[in-house]
Parts: C-alpha cells; sequence; structure tokens
C-alpha cells in the first residue's frame, strides 16, 4: 500500500530527485492535477485523477464516498471561501 503524505517537513525524494519511480512521479502529477481542480473549482479535472468510487474523511467521518460528493465538498468549501486554495507542501511517498 503507498501512503501519502503532504505538508511534511522532510521529504524523502525532493521533487525532480532523478531516483524517483515512475510511479511516486505519477502520484505526485497525480496529487498536483487534484489540487488544481480544487484551486479551478473543476470537479471533471479532479475526475482525470481520482476513481468513481473515491472516499474522503473530514475529522474521522466519512465526508464523500464517490467523485460527485467530493465536487459538491469542493463546491461547499469555494461558496463559502471563494480565495480558498491547496497548496502542496513536500510530498512524501512510502511503500
Amino acid at each position: 500500500m503507498t501512503q501519502l503524505t503532504s505538508n511534511q517537513t522532510q521529504p524523502s525524494k525532493p521533487e525532480g530527485d532523478a531516483t524517483r519511480t515512475s510511479k511516486e512521479q505519477q502520484i505526485l502529477e497525480n496529487t498536483k492535477t487534484h489540487f488544481e481542480g480544487w484551486n479551478k473549482t473543476d470537479a471533471d479535472l479532479m475526475k482525470t485523477v481520482t476513481i468513481e468510487k473515491i472516499t474522503r474523511y473530514a475529522n474521522g467521518k466519512l465526508a464523500s464516498s464517490d467523485q460527485e460528493g467530493l465536487a459538491a465538498t469542493m463546491n461547499f468549501f469555494k461558496t463559502a471561501l471563494p480565495d480558498f486554495t491547496l497548496t502542496p507542501g513536500d510530498i512524501i511517498i512510502n511503500g
């Protein structure tokens, strides 16, 4: 299983590191695309890097269980906080 953690202080492999595997690079690119979808309020872009039955938890509780629910959550945030953006920090991939 691959674990993805953002906003850590010590990246295991810096972006552009020649030792990054193709799977690690794909995870990094997909994460950036996912964040870009949130920032542009573009559910179709987010769907390109998520599975249909994606689950999202907030504070230990199920917040959404599919792409439509994820889009609804994004729209809620962007309606309440129009300037809300996601910024990737260091991304550590273990596995």
